[in-house]
This record gives structure tokens, C-alpha cells and sequence, in this order.
């Protein structure tokens, strides 16, 4: 580790460049967590990403990533998911929850959902939720999500075994059938999406996708991950303040969520016709005010003015 001057972080970074801004920062971030443990360890007394105090190996700054689901792309891509993975798919869109809390999920996990004696009625409590503790966040916070409508449709789905009987509450809520944990699903995540857009997956000897599907699966862009975006921001369409956003997303503050979240061009026109229809009512009831103010001024001035004097009212001069 001594080896490694700042001079070798650099070329790594070059030699990374073409892997993306993103995947090279994650690289460049892991080696600096590795050396400054070495030095809290004591086998380094210094890190090639610093000299004295001053960072001399940055991170290039990532420009933010704001793609979601247009129009029907959404509808198109749960048709194209074969039946397990829609489940994982329509979690993601529901809860926001990352790739490895979905697939970590438990039974016992699942707060509110109870099965009865027999094994086939499912009953929920007013107010379910997923509970993640602390071991399986991102951010090591424990944190709980409200379990939607539709989320609970396809929990119900899921809570019985192909026998007929409620997995255990160890058992992977998006495991196997068995309910054994799941450790990926890239390859069916590929499909659904190349499938949504109208292109059918082609695959070499190795399973891997041609070099054609590659392409069409880096022009249309769509990340899972994405879909984490996708469900913070419908909940932001939907009027869910940002606090809680952040809450339910598990963010360590209100700062990275804002930045975390994006609107449509279809939500940011509603936004604008609301703002001006709200605008346009207070105007409106500013105006009825002011004709309301100036009619009671002058029904008031009417009712206080003296009458004029005629001249028969008036005394006749003293000759």
C-alpha cells in the first residue's frame, strides 16, 4: 500500500474514465475509505489522496440524474416483467426501497399483515408498514415505509408458499418461491425494459447481451434505481411534504432528498396552473374586499351627509 502514490491514483482514474464519472467515483471513493483505514489502523501514516491536509485527489463532480417514467412507460414495462420480477418492480415504484433492502426483505418485516389458524384468511392492521432496521439500510438508520394499496395486493400474493401455507417470518418476502433469498435479477431486469421499449433481447454463448442489445439498452437509459427517483417523486407530485419524502426514502437530511427528486413536465404545468389558479382566487377576493370596503364607505358617507339646503329653507335678509 506504501507503493501507491498519488501519481498511480491518477492513472487508475484515467484508466476508469471510460467505465463513467459515476462508477469511477465509486472506485476512487472505496480506495480512499481503504487507505484512511490504514492509517487509523497504523500500517499507513499518510494517503496518497492527501498532502498534509489538503485533498489532493477530488472527485469529479457527477452531473444529477433526473430520468423517470414518461407517458405509458411505466404501464409497458410491468407488462413486460415476467412474474417474479414485477413484484421486485412494483415494490420499487411503491416504497422507493433500493435493490438490496427489497431483496433483504423479510416476513417478519412486514408489520401489520397476520395470517390466521387455517392459513388462508390474511387480515391487516390500520396501519401497516415495512420495517427496516438499521443493519439493512444504506445509511445504518432504521426506518419504516407506510404499505400502499397496491403494495398490499401483492403481499397478499405472496404470503403463501405453493402449498398453500404462510411462509415462515424468515423467509424472503422477493425470494424463491420457497422463499430463499433472490441475489440478483439483472438479467430479467434487461429484458423487461429492452421488451417495454419494442426491442427483443439478443444474447452471445455467454448469456450476455449482444453487442445491438447493449446499445438499445444504454439508449433508452433507465436504471433500476431510477425507479427509487420515480416513487419520491410521484409521492412530491402528490402533495407528501418533503420531510416525510425524506423519512420514507431514508435520508440522512432534507438537503440530499431535494436534490434527490424530480418533476415531469406534465407535474411542473399542473404545478403552475394550481399556483395561478391560487393566485387568481386571492386576487379575486382581494378585489370583492376593496368593492366591499368602498361600498359600506360610501352607504356609510350617504347615511352621515346633512341634506342640502333649498332656498325656501333659507331665513330672508334683514332690510
Amino acid at each position: 500500500m506504501a507503493d501507491v502514490t498519488t501519481d498511480v491514483i491518477e492513472q487508475f482514474r484515467e484508466a476508469r474514465r471510460p467505465a463513467g464519472i459515476a462508477a469511477t467515483n465509486r472506485d476512487l471513493s472505496f480506495l480512499r475509505a481503504l487507505f484512511g483505514w490504514a492509517i487509523r489502523v497504523g500500517y499507513l501514516q499518510s494517503t496518497p489522496f492527501k498532502r498534509h491536509t489538503e485533498p489532493v485527489v477530488k472527485l469529479v463532480r457527477e452531473p444529477p440524474r433526473n430520468r423517470r417514467l414518461q407517458g405509458s412507460e411505466a404501464e409497458a414495462l410491468l407488462a413486460a416483467c415476467n412474474p417474479h420480477i414485477r413484484g421486485i418492480v412494483e415494490c420499487a415504484l411503491e416504497t422507493g426501497m433500493r435493490r438490496g433492502e427489497i431483496l433483504s426483505l423479510q416476513w417478519s418485516q412486514v408489520v401489520g399483515l397476520t395470517v390466521d389458524d387455517d392459513g388462508t384468511t390474511l387480515t391487516w392492521a390500520p396501519r401497516p408498514v415495512l420495517s427496516l432496521p438499521f443493519t439493512k439500510t444504506k445509511t445504518r438508520s432504521s426506518q419504516e415505509i407506510p404499505i400502499s394499496t397496491r403494495l398490499k395486493g401483492i403481499l397478499e400474493l405472496r404470503r403463501l408458499d405453493p402449498t398453500g401455507k404462510p411462509h415462515p417470518p424468515t423467509a424472503y418476502v422477493f425470494g424463491t418461491v420457497i422463499g430463499t433469498q433472490l441475489l440478483g435479477f439483472q438479467r430479467a431486469w434487461h429484458t423487461a425494459v429492452l421488451k417495454a421499449h419494442g426491442h427483443t433481447p439478443s444474447y452471445t454463448t455467454t448469456a450476455n447481451l449482444t453487442e445491438a442489445s447493449r446499445a438499445a439498452l444504454a439508449a433508452i437509459d433507465l436504471h433500476f434505481h431510477d425507479l427509487r427517483r420515480e416513487c419520491g417523486s410521484r409521492w412530491m407530485d402528490g402533495g407528501i411534504p418533503l420531510a416525510t419524502i425524506r423519512r420514507w426514502l431514508g435520508h440522512s437530511n432534507v438537503a440530499q432528498t431535494s436534490t434527490y427528486l424530480s418533476g415531469t413536465p406534465a407535474s411542473e404545468h399542473d404545478a403552475m396552473r394550481q399556483y395561478e389558479e391560487r393566485l387568481a382566487a386571492v386576487q379575486r377576493r382581494a378585489t370583492e374586499a376593496r368593492k366591499g370596503g368602498r361600498k359600506r364607505h360610501q352607504t356609510a358617507g350617504s347615511r352621515n351627509q346633512k341634506p342640502k339646503k333649498t332656498a325656501g329653507d333659507r331665513p330672508s335678509a334683514i332690510m
